[in-house]
């Protein structure tokens, strides 16, 4: 004695929401990037103000959601820290990684992707 059970499942939303996550929409991009960089900019030390205007951002497309630039070197340093060469002491000045640790919930949220993927 056996049975059987046939499923059948419609994947035409599950589909679209796939295709629309291939790249991001740019929406969410501009929207939390731009928070990203203006906080970074906020939070960066500033002493001739050189890596704060270094900061920028740009959005390719693609799987890339936002691309946040720091075009001085010494923006390494002080976000991941230093030995002062004079006093040994370590020097550190995050202002990225706390910028987009700030963001990485509103990225998260379902409430800026429900409205994106609506089917």
């Amino acid at each position: 004695m056996g049975f059987s059970i046939n499923v059948t499942v419609d994947t035409t939303s599950l589909e679209n929401i796939i295709g629309k996550l291939e790249s991001y929409p740019p929406e969410v991009g501009k929207k939390i990037g731009g928070q990203i960089a203006s906080e970074a900019r906020a939070l960066a030390p500033v002493d001739t103000s050189a890596l704060v205007n270094s900061i920028s951002e740009e959005y390719p497309g693609g799987n890339v959601l936002a691309r946040i630039n720091v075009f001085q070197d010494y923006g390494l340093y002080q976000e991941l820290g230093f030995h002062h060469y004079r006093s040994g002491q370590f020097i550190q000045n995050p202002f990225l990684i706390p910028a987009v640790e700030h963001w990485a919930s509103e990225f998260l949220s379902p409430t800026t992707w429900v409205p994106i993927f609506q089917v």
